[in-house]
């Protein structure tokens, strides 16, 4: 178990170094060391291991309150540990079954885990690259560098299809209501969807699992607001937190505008209702089992044996 009053003070000690570097949230910084980067969870002897369900959904929202400093080595832990679990979990979780939406999920992580080492600076950078260009071409390596910008339509089909898998009673992988239902928008009031209709919008998707899907199944999800939260903390004097989602998809979608700071925001609310959708009583009961099998991949990673794709856990950082 976790000790989570220390994790989250060791976060906003993150956070508070970080403030004189970025004072506002916008654009992307990513695995830069301006004095801080000692303060991340996963080097001060925490295991994500070790995490029960609670802590591991307690986890996303303070990780999303670090992106105020910035993308670093314990959101990459995070988000591969998480598209790891559909393959620990493919018996017991329908949700994971879907071999279409876990690819989607993970070939989302390793987008976002995407990058080249560091070369050293000076004259044999040259070197090094003419190397690295024996093995893989110039567009490979440019993906790297737009990640961002590619995971960001990605992960909207990422959100959107499990929105939709979670609610499977009340909605079809295609956007069609298949039977009748209401939720409560903030600014227009109740809203009822009749069969045969669609849902189309991912403010409504979140709204129906919140509200509704979660009433059914009798048992709630406390980190989705928590996490709705932090949110609203780098996005402040903005409203209504899934209208606010919901709006970045039209703008991109769209074509307004091409952002790029929203996907590991995206990623950790993705990564939140993956780990929802398993009991938590299932998950704690099997973390020795996900314990082994991490160490047994490290074993593997440590060998260079080739591994199948879906060991995505431990990023190869």
């Amino acid at each position: 178990m976790a000790d989570l009053q220390a994790l989250e003070n060791l976060v906003n000690r993150y956070v508070d170094c970080w403030r004189s570097q970025r004072p506002t949230y916008a654009g992307i910084f990513e695995d830069n060391d301006f004095g801080c980067e000692g303060l991340q969870v996963f080097r001060n002897d925490f295991q994500i291991e070790a995490f029960t369900h609670h802590e591991l959904c307690q986890l996303a929202t303070l990780l999303t309150r670090s992106l105020r400093g910035q993308i670093n080595s314990d959101h990459k832990i995070f988000w591969s540990w998480c598209a790891s679990l559909p393959l620990h979990f493919l018996d017991e979780v329908g949700l994971f079954q879907d071999h279409d939406w876990a690819s989607a999920f993970r070939s989302l992580v390793n987008l976002m885990l995407a990058g080249t080492r560091r070369f050293p600076a000076g004259p044999m950078f040259l070197n090094r690259y003419r190397e690295a260009l024996n093995h893989v071409n110039s567009h490979l390596m440019n993906v790297a560098v737009d990640k961002h910008m590619l995971g960001a339509s990605h992960g909207f089909a990422v959100l959107e299809g499990l929105l939709r898998r979670k609610s499977q009673n009340y909605i079809g992988n295609d956007g069609v209501v298949l039977k009748p239902f209401q939720v409560t928008d903030p600014g227009v009031g109740s809203k009822t969807f009749t069969a045969g209709g669609r849902l189309n919008r991912i403010r409504d998707g979140l709204r129906l699992f919140e509200q509704v899907t979660t009433r059914d199944r009798n048992r709630a999800c406390p980190a989705l607001q928590e996490l709705s939260v932090e949110i609203a903390a780098l996005y402040p004097n903005t409203g209504d937190v899934f209208e606010l989602v919901d709006s970045w998809r039209n703008e991109l979608l769209h074509g307004q505008q091409y952002w790029q700071d929203r996907v590991p925001i995206m990623l950790n609310l993705v990564s939140l209702l993956a780990v929802d959708e398993i009991e938590p009583a299932l998950y704690d009961r099997k973390m020795p089992q996900l314990k082994a099998m991490a160490g047994w991949v490290v074993e593997l990673q440590q060998q260079a044996t080739p591994l199948h794709p879906s060991q995505i856990f431990p990023p190869d950082l």
